[in-house]
């Protein structure tokens, strides 16, 4: 008794785990803990944005900068920059922020509103199955409803720091420098039902590589908190090149 119960919260928790339900699904394919591929940067002249998920695009869906970044937590808001080359051919780091997260999940959680099932009678009711079928697919056309709103009602702030190129250059071979080394450097594709899922993406040549990471750790994990400074540190105004002497 105690291990079916045991299996049937572990099976809820997993459920409200995706909080940013596709966003968390779709950002690492086939459900392993991590995951990157090299495509083209562009297909017939238009930029490639095949792996961006929906939020992504609201950061990056004009175009593939020379680096992205962009972190998914799990119950909070999204977040990440992009590396950006201007005409003149100098380079600034665009900061990002989903910055009414806060407002649109509160509507949006209720006007879609999802059926929970408290602990202490989630056995009786999963073990019906035409019960527990409905009660999925119930949560599921909410999540999706959901999920499509959150597109439409997100805000995205945004704010600009130049950089020098030998900043650019540096933080670029970094990221480049990682993701071509990732497979010698992880070990387990174990899967998580929570944590963050970040995404590194950067141009190299006519390729655009892209790595995606849920729950990161070692090497990834410090350039996801690296990366993350960047971005606050932009977004409080206290942005300076010499502050990150390891780039």
């Amino acid at each position: 008794m105690k291990k079916i119960i045991s299996t049937v919260l572990i099976l809820m928790s997993c459920t409200l785990a995706f909080s940013q339900d596709d966003e968390i699904i779709t950002i690492i394919p086939e459900m392993t803990r991590y995951w990157q591929k090299a495509e083209p940067n562009k297909i017939d002249g238009q930029w490639n944005f095949e792996t961006k998920t929906g939020v992504e695009k609201l950061f990056f869906g004009d175009f593939n900068a020379k680096v992205e970044f962009f972190l998914l937590p799990s119950f909070e808001s999204s977040y990440g920059f992009r590396l950006i080359e201007n005409a003149d051919g100098s380079y600034a780091i665009e900061a990002m922020r989903i910055g009414n997260y806060d407002e649109v999940e509160a509507s949006t959680s209720k006007k879609y509103p999802s059926f929970g099932v408290p602990a202490e009678v989630a056995f009786f009711v999963f073990s019906d199955e035409k019960l527990s079928q409905e009660i999925g697919r119930f949560n599921g056309e909410m999540w999706a409803k959901r999920s499509k709103e959150r597109l439409e009602l997100y805000r995205v702030d945004k704010t600009i720091a130049p950089v020098t190129d030998a900043f650019a250059e540096k933080l670029y071979t970094k990221i480049v420098s990682s993701i071509a080394t990732a497979q010698d450097e992880l070990k387990s594709k174990d899967i998580l039902v929570d944590g963050m899922a970040v995404t590194f993406r950067c141009i190299v040549g006519d390729d655009l590589w892209t790595f995606k990471y849920h729950g990161p750790e070692g090497e990834f994990l410090q350039l996801t908190e690296l990366c993350t400074r960047i971005v606050n540190d932009i977004e409080a105004g206290t942005f300076k090149e010499s502050s990150y002497p390891w780039i």
